[in-house]
């Protein structure tokens, strides 16, 4: 391998460590509640949404969705964009009979 041949592989790969990554997330996460607001559930989410919150200062923003037993808020979360800002906090009932 020649002298330039080195030296501009070596250039090249210094120049790797300056690439930023981009910060996640650049939009706020929504967090659908399929439930009323003010419920169990939405208590939950809001309280492991703070905790959240404080240790990576991301945004949420609340979602509540009740009807038909949480199928409506469950089912807005399936038909959402598949971007990795939508998240639903659902009960057992919600994620696995009716899927």
């Amino acid at each position: 391998m020649t002298h330039g041949a080195l030296a501009t592989l070596l250039l090249g790969s210094t120049l790797t460590f300056n690439a930023l990554a981009q910060s996640w997330p650049a939009k706020p996460i929504r967090v659908v509640v399929p439930f009323p607001a003010g419920g169990g559930t939405d208590l939950i989410a809001r309280e492991v949404g703070n905790k959240v919150v404080s240790n990576t200062k991301w945004t949420f923003i609340y979602d509540n969705k009740p009807g038909s037993g949480g199928n409506i808020g469950v089912d807005a979360i399936a038909k959402a964009a598949p971007d990795g800002l939508n998240l639903v906090i659902g009960q057992t009932s919600n994620l696995a009979i009716n899927p």
